[in-house]
């Protein structure tokens, strides 16, 4: 998709309607890349209606940290966010993260596959986020720090209901497993947990509270 063309689709959906009401963007395997997201940002920003909710699908377009500087922009009302296929990396997650810093509709997040080795800004937010119920992860590489971080910033937050940690590389050891074992006892929001793909090296049972 050429930038005019992403300057274009973001305009419309800005404008295409005359309320409030959610837009719903499927963009899925489009080629953008990180020049067009450019114009894709200023396409959308362009809205109208600036409490208007956004949901946003973006997976599998060649997008960057570069091109994420600009997405992170668009994200302020962002109900749902579709990144996954996209290599954002560290860099880009950080971009992602300090805009939601200020997001207060956010309920699904996914970041399947965006070269993504450091968690750290993940962890920060969902000590702080009210919103977000559900998150993927899944083929991230996450070192057993970062998952202890992650499980700790988990203890105390109450509104995540899904998190698929599938093929990230972690080993569950002694450490990473007493921190999710206190997840495990703290969190009562948590419907559903996947470590499906990683090498967990102690007894499930001794994983579960009570």
């Amino acid at each position: 998709m050429n930038p005019l063309d992403c300057l274009s689709v973001g305009y419309f959906a800005s404008v295409c309607t005359n309320d409030n009401s959610e837009i719903s963007l499927f963009l899925n395997s489009c080629s953008i890349g990180d020049q067009s997201c450019t114009f894709l940002a200023r396409g959308l920003s362009m809205c109208i209606h600036s409490q208007r909710k956004l949901a946003l699908y973006l997976c599998d377009n060649n997008i960057d940290h570069e091109g994420m500087y600009h997405i992170a922009k668009t994200v302020k009302n962002a109900t749902k966010l579709e990144l996954s296929g996209n290599a954002i990396g560290n860099s880009g997650l950080k971009y992602l993260c300090e805009a939601l810093s200020t997001n207060t509709s956010l309920t699904d997040l996914v970041l399947f596959n965006c070269s993504i080795d450091d968690h750290t800004t993940i962890s920060q937010l969902l000590r702080t986020n009210t919103t977000l119920q559900h998150l993927n992860l899944t083929h991230n590489t996450i070192n057993n720090t970062q998952f202890n971080n992650l499980c700790e910033a988990l203890s105390t937050n109450i509104l995540l209901k899904w998190l698929d940690l599938s093929y990230c590389s972690l080993t569950i050891l002694n450490d990473s497993g007493a921190a999710l074992y206190q997840l495990l006892s703290e969190n009562n929001s948590l419907q559903y947990l996947s470590l499906s793909g990683n090498a967990v090296t102690i007894a499930v049972t001794t994983l579960l509270p009570g």
